[in-house]
């Protein structure tokens, strides 16, 4: 059920996603097989990312819309996502995270750091907006993204010891 993409909008921006639909086996599966067909589709049909509107208003649109699908078909399925874009020419990261856990990791010259996020999953809340962030991406920074896997699998069991743990690995 964990997937991951990107894909480049011109010249300027780099976007990319990170999903994790509820459940395992094949429903989960195949939903996110349906989730990663209906992203591309609506990224082409509202022309997401085009500079037509503002990175904010483009995110909101493709969380509404995938929330709006997930809703509609009754799957049964929910999913966490981190959606970002980063703006090359202005070495800034614009990004939303709609009940995605762990954090993304801003790995930079002032160290290892927590982006900060919330916001509700896709798939179990209609009429809903995501807020949207946004932080300087200095040229030789790293952004790590990962799925709550991580957790399963790291020696600490508090959660908070494990945040902790990944921040300092």
């Amino acid at each position: 059920g964990d997937f991951i993409d990107l894909a480049y909008f011109g010249d300027r921006y780099l976007s990319f996603y990170l999903t994790d639909v509820s459940g395992h086996g094949a429903s989960s599966a195949f939903t996110t097989i349906w989730v990663k067909h209906a992203t591309a589709e609506i990224a082409r049909n509202h022309k997401l990312f085009d500079g037509s509107r503002g990175l904010a208003e483009d995110m909101n649109t493709g969380l509404s819309e995938i929330n709006r699908l997930m809703l509609e078909s009754r799957i049964g399925h929910y999913m966490t996502c981190l959606v970002g874009v980063l703006d090359i020419k202005s070495h800034r990261l614009h990004y939303a995270v709609a009940g995605h856990l762990p954090l993304m990791v801003m790995v930079g010259p002032e160290g290892n750091r927590f982006l900060e996020g919330k916001g509700r999953p896709l798939g179990l809340f209609a009429q809903q907006d995501w807020p949207m962030y946004e932080v300087d991406f200095p040229p030789n920074s790293t952004l790590l993204a990962f799925s709550d896997g991580i957790l399963e699998v790291m020696p600490p069991e508090d959660l908070l010891e494990k945040e902790d743990y990944l921040l300092q690995t």
